[in-house]
């Protein structure tokens, strides 16, 4: 495993992301990605 990663790939990337608290929906399908 490389602690480097290719220029422009995100180093943390998160897909269809989805907070709630009870009834109450905060965030819903959110797509992230950090380079």
């Amino acid at each position: 495993m490389s602690d480097v990663t290719a220029p422009g790939e995100p180093i943390l990337r998160v897909r269809g992301l989805v907070n709630r608290f009870g009834e109450q929906v905060v965030h819903d399908g959110v797509d992230l990605d950090v380079v």
